[in-house]
């Protein structure tokens, strides 16, 4: 049985995209109800999606653009995930956006997590994380325990859920599940 987001499913339930591609994982069946908002995330060219004061938008294969208002910041990388929370504990929201990129010091592109105030109606950095753990399948904010619930795959393909939480800067490891 693998937990994620507090529910126990079978491998079995899990479901990769027949494309080939590391695309976000979800669970099936009377699993996938169980868990809040495990839907795979997609938007089309020319779609947008708000949260809060965020609004995500898709302006071409790889161009996003993360806006408050009509100031934004731009993601030139594909985007997989996009949730809001608050992060750091200050009493506001933060965008958490999720990107395939490489990074100075990982050079293969893979999943990454990028969190971003609202700093007087901009959307600025908080923090650009360039790994976690292992490799990011998905993720999801858990707003009552103020942690960010990933599942990762080991290197063997075994899929589990781990808890990460703001430390003093950026996500530190809290608890696996």
């Amino acid at each position: 049985m693998l937990f994620f987001f507090g529910v126990a499913f079978s491998a079995a339930d899990v479901v990769l995209p027949s494309d080939g591609r590391e695309s976000p994982a979800f669970v099936t069946g009377d699993s996938a109800a169980s868990i809040v908002g495990a839907q795979p995330f997609s938007l089309s060219v020319g779609d947008s999606i708000s949260k809060g004061a965020f609004t995500l938008e898709r302006r071409a294969d790889t161009l996003y653009v993360l806006r408050i208002g009509r100031n934004e910041w731009r993601l030139p990388f594909p985007v997989y995930q996009f949730d809001i929370g608050d992060v750091d504990g200050d009493g506001n929201v933060d965008a958490i956006v999720g990107v395939e990129k490489s990074t100075r010091f990982f050079h293969d592109v893979a999943r990454r997590v990028f969190i971003f105030k609202n700093y007087k109606g901009y959307p600025r950095g908080l923090w650009f994380g360039s790994r976690l753990g292992s490799e990011i399948i998905d993720f999801r904010f858990i707003a009552d325990e103020r942690v960010l619930r990933l599942l990762e795959r080991r290197p063997d393909g075994t899929l589990f859920a781990v808890d990460y939480r703001w430390g003093s800067f950026g996500m530190v490891f809290d608890k696996y599940h």
